[in-house]
Order: C-alpha cells, then structure tokens, then sequence
C-alpha cells in the first residue's frame, strides 16, 4: 500500500510540474533525459519523472531530504529506477557548485543515512537485485544546476545534470558495468 501512496503522489506532482507556469528558460519536459549504458549496451530515455516526495532526514544537519525520480529504464532483462537526494527547501539548496557525489544501492525500505544530492539506484536484472563492488571506484558527478523557474507561489524547479560510472555484481559475481548522464528537472520550496 505504502508503494501505491509513493506511486500516487509521484504521478501527480509530475502532472503538477508539467502543466503549472511558463517556463522563463524555455525548458521543456523535452530537454530532460537520462542516457545510461549497461555493458556498453545503450538505453535511452528522454521522460525523466520529477519529483517523488519521500521525506527522510539528512544524517550530518537534520534538514528534510526528498527524492527526485530521475527515470524507470526498463528492458526484458534489466530494470533500473534512478533518484536523487535533495534537500526539501531553497534556503538549503545551493546552485553555486559541481561535485562528487554518493552512490547508494536504495530503496525505500531501508533506512540509510542520506546527504545532499546522494544518487540513489535500485537496479535488477531478470528480477534479481544487484549489489554495487564497492571495491570499485563507483562515482556519482554533479555537473550543473540551473535555476528554471518558480512554479506560484510555494516552488522554485532547477534543473540538475550530472554523470555516473557504476559497478554492480550478479549472483555469479559476474561484474555489470552501468554508466550514464542525465538532466533532471527538481523541485524545492522556496
């Protein structure tokens, strides 16, 4: 039920997101995309979702933490559900810097601790979860932020870019290398 509810509110807010104010940067839900390549075999996705608000706390300053649902990448054998952590509110939210960011295998379930801009990634093949090597150098990039425009009264939307090059292992230890950028509209209150 808990995942209906997550479901439920995903959907609307990307509705929400869609069809609110004109954007001043003339960015289009066209312009968001997520590339990612498994084993040099490439998936395309250009309907990045927006926002799906999950509150959970920030480890290091206790400010909330919610999640933006970058894509669902779908295959007959792979399933790969991408997010990034972000603080809740702008007064929170810097726009001023690129950066490194954590890798975490993540899903709802589990109560890991989160930092701002955390790439979380639930990743299945044939309907087994994989885990990240985390012998590997597994990295996480932000490489942009850009402010798009405010939504009314009570949200700002930025759009954020970035890369990653992952390293997961199957039930065989068989390595599964997982690379790829996106650029993904977010939402925070202002």
């Amino acid at each position: 039920m808990n995942n209906s509810i997550n479901w439920f509110i995903l959907i609307s807010s990307t509705l929400f997101f869609w069809s609110c104010s004109e954007d001043s940067n003339n960015l289009s839900k066209e312009d968001y995309f997520i590339d990612v390549a498994i084993n040099n075999t490439i998936l395309l996705s250009n309907n990045t979702l927006g926002k799906l608000s999950h509150n959970k706390t920030e480890c290091q300053t206790g400010e909330n933490i919610f999640f933006t649902l970058i894509s669902i990448l779908k295959t007959s054998e792979y399933f790969i559900e991408p997010f990034l952590a972000t603080y809740k509110e702008s007064n929170n939210f810097t726009i001023d810097t690129t950066q490194k960011s954590n890798v975490i295998e993540y899903d709802f379930s589990t109560s890991e601790c989160l930092e701002n801009f955390d790439f979380c990634i639930n990743f299945l093949q044939n309907d087994e979860t994989l885990s990240l090597d985390k012998s590997k150098n597994n990295f996480s990039n932000i490489t942009a932020i850009t402010y798009v425009k405010d939504l009314g009264e009570f949200y700002s939307v930025y759009a954020i870019s970035g890369n990653f090059n992952l390293t997961f292992l199957d039930s065989n230890q068989q390595e599964i290398k997982v690379t790829g950028e996106y650029k993904t509209p977010i939402q925070v209150l202002k």
